[in-house]
Formats: structure tokens, sequence, C-alpha cells
């Protein structure tokens, strides 16, 4: 609603999301003199929404506005943010970590999707070491937790439409939408451009980009699947790994996607058995 406020002074913006970080809303607007920052509309923490995300201001910065003063404004996902302030001790025995992960969302009012896993004989949520500093983005936290117990399972950890996702890209995929692209098609399924695929000798996977009118696929976000069909050599399902959406300019949603491959269980070495 925020943003709705201040909307026709919007010069740039785009909202980014991914896997492999966390979703970021950021606009640019114009502010001859500073009077929208003296509204104080905007302050860190400040709930936004946008296209149903559910969001928190997390950086506010002034710029030149073309001279006459300006500002951009960096948003970020409320259940990141209850997950990286959730703190306090916590040591659980015998009990998986997906059940751990749910009984800690669950407290925070917050959905997942998790796969199973087996129990251990003792989980304990990251806490600050002495001698050390962090700050925001890596203090000890039930997020840098779930993280390190992904790392331990050859699990995903991410965050996407507000809800959190725990598991195996495969198992995540074979339960998440998919959305078809055709090629060489006249019904309305083929993107903007043509799909833009690469592989090579330094990975196993085949990565893939492609951008699509905004009115043609809707929603769409990270995780989910994406499947093209009559293309040659490639054709298949893929994960979708990071999703562009404009708020500004043409509207066109910038997709990258890869090969649906489970990682390697990496032992983090901490503290779950």
């Amino acid at each position: 609603k925020v943003l709705e406020q201040v909307q026709e002074h919007v010069v740039s913006a785009a909202v980014d999301m991914s896997v492999d970080l966390v979703t970021q809303l950021q606009f640019t607007i114009e502010d001859p003199g500073f009077t929208i920052l003296k509204r104080g509309l905007f302050d860190v923490g400040t709930p936004v929404t946008y296209r149903g995300l559910k969001l928190m201001v997390s950086v506010i910065e002034t710029t030149d506005g073309g001279g006459m003063g300006g500002l951009t404004v960096s948003c970020r996902p409320v259940a990141v943010s209850k997950l990286k302030n959730l703190r306090t001790k916590r040591v659980v025995t015998n009990m998986s970590p997906t059940e751990f992960l749910i009984s800690d969302c669950t407290a925070l009012g917050l959905p997942c999707v998790a796969q199973p896993s087996d129990k251990k004989k003792q989980i304990a949520r990251d806490q600050p070491e002495k001698g050390q500093e962090y700050d925001n983005t890596n203090h000890p936290s039930a997020w840098t937790t779930f993280q390190r117990l992904a790392t331990d399972l050859g699990y995903m950890f991410y965050e996407s439409n507000g809800t959190i996702y725990f598991g195996k890209p495969t198992w995540l995929v074979e339960r998440a939408p998919k959305f078809q692209i055709v090629w060489y098609a006249s019904n309305g399924k083929e993107p903007l451009t043509i799909p833009k695929f690469r592989k090579s000798d330094d990975s196993k996977d085949i990565e893939l980009s492609l951008d699509v009118p905004l009115e043609r696929i809707g929603d769409v976000y990270p995780g989910y699947g994406v499947t093209v069909t009559d293309f040659p050599y490639f054709a298949g399902t893929y994960l979708v790994k990071t999703v562009t959406y404009p708020l500004a300019g043409p509207g066109v949603v910038a997709i990258t996607a890869s090969t649906v491959r489970n990682p390697k269980v990496q032992k983090s070495g901490e503290q779950s058995e």
C-alpha cells in the first residue's frame, strides 16, 4: 500500500527472487526536495506488499534523483526476517531436522514445504561464539541453522512467496507447480524470445534463460518447474532458479532455470549428529 502512494514517482523498480539468495524488491523514486522522505512513508521495518509478496523495508538510501533528490528503497521478505530474528537457544533430542524446521515455522506462523528426514540424537539452534562479531546477515539464528542442516542433508533451503522450502530439488520440483514453454508452436505458450540454453564440460547442469510476457505467464516463483517441449536436444523439465519481475517498464519476466539435480551431502561439522 505504501508503494501505491508513490507509484507515479517510481523511475525504476524490480523484484528479484532466487533459490540461492533472499528475495529483494528494490525501487528508485524521484523525490524533489525529499518531500516523500519528510512524510515518513518509509522506514526500516515498514510493511510493503507487491503481487502478494509480504515484504518489509530493509534499506533506505538517498540519491540525486535527477539533481533534485531521490530515494532507493530495498525490501526483503517478512518470513526471512522472522527466521533471522529467532536467535534464542534451543536444543532438542530425538528429532529430525524436518520436524525441527516445521516446529519453528509453525511457532512463527510461516507455511513450509519440507521433505521428511531421519531423526538425530540432538539438534541445536546456532548460537554466537565467544569473541566473534556478527552483522545481521550472518548472525546465528534459525535461518543459519536450517541452512546448515540443509547442507548436511543435501537439501535446498529457501523462501519463496512467503513459504519456506526444505528438501532435495527432485522432491521439491515433483510437488511444485509447473509451467510449460512450447517452442515452434502457435498456441500462445512460446516465450517472448528464443530460450537460451547452455551446456558445457565445466558443469553437469544445463542452464536455461528466457523472457516471458507478464500477462502470459502470470505468477511464477523460484522452485517451480518449467517444462520445455519441441526444442531440439534441450527439451525437458528444469528447476526455476531466479525470477525477476518488473514494476516499471516493459512487462517482461526474466527467468533462469537449470537441470533438476540433488546436491552432494556436505557435512558442516557442527552441532547435529
